[in-house]
């Protein structure tokens, strides 16, 4: 899974091509890449470069160990470069389907850019204070479970590796063997501490309730299924839930404000607008602007409130 989506980012990664090594090599920052391009220039990409990228993953990725999605990132570095060594920018140059697109590029970078510029303005220092305080005033009085699960494609070898756990097999071990969910199996399946409505949003509503009832160290009675995929779950401990400092959650803060405020921001300008639009559905009925659009974005503020 995780390998998939960073192959699927090859448009994104362009920096690689003119990056700068973080730092000079060392023990805690060794040389990872070095590459020299058809035209004689060799760089060299450090521990921190591959980090640094990182953090511009999905949130999946991001949330990985460094260690078990290193290499993938940094292959994929490595296909970027030969890929972007390999292209002839001089026949390129003035492609007519080169300049085409160019110019599309160019409208949706300066889209980003405006849409950032705005939202950076609605959003306030206050309105993360204040965000801030609502979740931390969620979680008084709650649980957060730290969880281990295994996921299977296969019924038949799902129901296998479950009476296997439920025997004292060690849950870790199975994890590792046979689950197919990258971001956790290299933990022997481990989650981490998250509250009920998470693991609702992870698993469903009726394995969160399954897993509050179970006792610390055993594994549910049943499979739970998601997207398809089959499910074993094991409770491994239980604490009240703990809220980091207002500094250290910033970053996650603004990003989920910009979820909400994003759709505000499209309610604006559609509302100024309204004059000039119409939609209608499959069926040619009248229909409401952008109404999954909020929708989306009210589950979002529901979402953040909750996290």
């Amino acid at each position: 899974m995780i390998r998939q989506s960073i192959l699927g980012l090859l448009s994104v990664f362009l920096f690689v091509e003119t990056a700068v090594a973080a730092a000079e090599g060392s023990s805690t920052n060794p040389a990872v890449l070095t590459y020299k391009d058809k035209k004689g220039n060799k760089t060299t990409y450090y521990r921190s470069d591959v980090l640094q990228y990182k953090q511009s993953l999905p949130e999946e990725i991001r949330s990985a160990p460094d260690e078990t999605v290193f290499n993938d990132i940094r292959d994929q570095m490595l296909v970027d470069l030969l890929f972007a060594d390999a292209v002839d920018t001089d026949q390129l140059e003035n492609d007519p389907e080169m300049v085409s697109e160019l110019k599309l590029a160019k409208l949706d970078i300066m889209k980003k850019i405006w849409l950032k510029r705005q939202l950076n303005k609605m959003i306030s220092d206050e309105t993360l204070v204040q965000s801030y305080k609502k979740i931390k005033e969620s979680l008084v009085g709650k649980k957060v479970y730290n969880t281990a699960i295994i996921v299977l494609d296969d019924e038949a070898k799902a129901q296998d590796v479950l009476k296997k756990a439920q025997s004292g097999q060690d849950f870790g071990s199975l994890a590792k063997e046979h689950s197919l969910e990258a971001t956790t199996k290299e933990r022997g399946g481990e989650i981490g501490f998250l509250p009920e409505e998470h693991l609702e949003r992870l698993l469903d509503s009726d394995a969160a309730k399954k897993i509050k009832i179970l006792k610390e160290g055993a594994c549910s009675g049943c499979l739970f299924k998601k997207d398809g995929r089959h499910v074993i779950v094991k409770k491994l401990a239980t604490k009240d839930a703990e809220v980091p400092e207002y500094k250290q959650v910033v970053p996650q803060l603004k990003a989920l404000e910009m979820q909400k405020t994003v759709g505000v921001l499209a309610k604006d300008l559609c509302a100024k607008k309204k004059a000039d639009i119409e939609v209608k559905d499959f069926h040619g009925k009248k229909d409401k602007p952008l109404k999954k659009l909020f929708e989306e974005v009210a589950a979002a503020a529901t979402v953040a409130e909750a996290a």
